[in-house]
């Protein structure tokens, strides 16, 4: 898997700095670095708090209100003791102060590699304020990581597992963008990774400068 990861990132990489190469001199290249907050949505997104992302991309226009490229993004997310170790009281019966739960070190986390498609109101180049859609679709290296430490009526229990897999996401988007020469894009998006029980999806808004 980790072999798979880094293929797919090398192409990836490869790609954008081929496309770099051969459009950047033209201005119509567009590099977008972002950040922003996350959270994750579905069944047991109540045990992860609101995380963060950040990441980067290009966009080329292919025509006076469409563009395609790529990003690269970082999620992750920290686990919500407080309501992990209140349902596992409530499961077990254990009043309240008599167990104590530290996450510490804990975190879920997702790195993907997306193709773009994105849609303007407006030409991309004109600098005016547009309204956008986007659509991405790729392949997302997802990782876990917990380190239980449980104390219990004098008695302390400590244990630490780690999982990865990557599986083929897709992320759908829509937003804003305003400004001329450094414009600023607002977007909130919508990931989906189609993990094997259960899909893994976060809602995430970034704030971006594109120029």
């Amino acid at each position: 898997m980790k072999k798979h990861t880094i293929w797919v990132a090398g192409i990836v990489l490869l790609s954008l700095a081929i496309v770099s190469g051969a459009w950047a001199q033209q201005r119509l290249l567009s590099f977008l670095p972002y950040a922003g907050l996350g959270k994750a949505t579905g069944e047991g997104s109540e045990y992860w708090k609101m995380g963060f992302t950040i990441g980067g991309g290009v966009l080329y226009p292919i025509a006076p209100n469409i563009q395609i490229g790529g990003r690269v993004g970082f999620v992750r997310f920290s686990p919500n003791e407080d309501k992990l170790t209140e349902d596992i009281r409530d499961e077990l019966g254990i009043p309240s102060g008599e167990l104590d739960i530290d996450l510490s070190g804990s975190f879920f986390r997702s790195l993907e590699f997306m193709g773009l498609v994105r849609v303007s109101s407006v030409p991309a180049q004109s600098g005016g304020p547009s309204f956008f859609g986007q659509a991405g679709f790729g392949y997302c290296s997802l990782a876990a990581k917990t380190k239980t430490k449980v104390t219990y009526q004098g008695l302390t229990f400590t244990e630490e597992a780690e999982d990865s897999e990557g599986q083929p996401g897709i992320s759908l988007g829509a937003g804003i963008r305003f400004g001329k020469g450094v414009a600023v894009e607002i977007m909130p998006a919508y990931t989906v990774i189609f993990t094997e029980d259960e899909s893994t999806k976060y809602f995430t808004v970034t704030v971006g400068a594109i120029f």
